[in-house]
């Protein structure tokens, strides 16, 4: 099926959507073009768009080029992981260019550095009713991003719940994996940062331990699926918004046979464009088939993003979850 797209990005997602579609077709110029046209709209994210510049310039024949734009933004603060510079195919052109091997060895000094000064983050956003003086047990909601993101001050995307009366908590893994950027890399180390997280909202806060739910995106959404699933985090329910597919998705599909998972109601979103729609899927029959409450929404034109109408989505997911 023909994506939709629009004139004029609605968002970074949609952005980011737009210029891989035309990679993987082949069109180079014109995703390089949208990045030209747009990357202005988003300076906290030109980390992400300075490197897919650096990427289809390399399509392009443009090696320099390439090198060039990387070494600017470099010089300008900015970092990338070893991995990312040396794993990306894209640019395979400059793996053996000099400049780029030095480039390499001061991003890892960079990446090393960061890793050593970062901690884990907690944003915290309570409903009006907790704000009001209210003695009431909130029902909280723990929101994880996807690989690559971070969670801004008083904002992120699970921060619409706190209009439905939920106590919303948005953590930041503690892996930084470029200037602007972290991941759930680590399992064992991300399972307890987010235990941790839980921890302190019990003791900072009444929850109502029936109303529990974890979300999450991506790498965020599988992590969220292991720790419901699995009893370690005991929940409600979770909705996990098209979660990682490949070996982390096995992963999450080995947990169904435990008594833990058949209590958790479990809604999955995901696209009929994302990668990992397959591995969805078959997470959902799994679930059914072993008695397990699930809910499966693929929502039409989407790939691997955050659906545009996330807090109808979102308000719909803790409906489901919350039966």
């Amino acid at each position: 099926m023909t994506p939709v797209f629009f004139d004029r990005p609605r968002d970074f997602w949609d952005l980011q959507e737009q210029v891989f579609t035309r990679h993987d077709e082949g069109r180079y110029a014109d995703a390089l073009a949208l990045v030209d046209e747009h990357e202005d709209r988003w300076p906290e994210r030109a980390d992400r768009t300075v490197f897919w510049r650096a990427c289809l310039l390399c399509r392009l024949g443009r090696v320099a080029d390439a090198l060039d734009v990387l070494q600017a933004a470099a010089d300008r603060g900015m970092w990338w992981s070893e991995h990312a510079l040396k794993g990306d195919v894209d640019l395979e052109p400059l793996w053996s260019e000099t400049g780029f091997q030095r480039l390499a060895v001061a991003m890892r000094a960079r990446q090393e550095e960061a890793t050593r000064r970062a901690t884990p983050v907690l944003e915290v956003t309570p409903p009006e009713a907790w704000l009001a003086g209210e003695d009431v047990a909130l029902p909280l909601l723990i929101g994880l991003h996807g690989r690559g993101e971070a969670v801004p001050a008083g904002g992120g995307p699970w921060r619409a719940a706190v209009e439905l009366g939920w106590l919303v908590a948005q953590p930041q893994a503690s892996t930084p994996i470029s200037t602007t950027a972290y991941a759930w890399d680590d399992p064992a180390r991300s399972e307890q940062e987010v235990l941790g997280h839980h921890a302190r909202l019990l003791a900072d806060y009444t929850v109502d331990p029936d109303r529990v739910v974890l979300a999450g995106f991506s790498q965020g959404g599988t992590l969220a699926l292991r720790l419901a699933l699995s009893g370690a985090l005991p929940a409600r329910g979770v909705i996990a918004v098209c979660p990682s597919g490949g070996a982390a998705a096995e992963q999450v599909a080995s947990l169904v046979p435990q008594g833990a998972a058949r209590r958790v109601r479990t809604y999955l979103v995901t696209g009929e464009r994302d990668y990992a729609l397959d591995s969805t899927r078959a997470l959902g029959r799994a679930l059914a088939a072993a008695g397990a409450p699930v809910g499966l929404v693929v929502e039409p034109h989407l790939g691997h993003r955050y659906p545009p109408d996330l807090p109808h989505v979102l308000e719909r997911g803790l409906s489901f979850c919350s039966h």
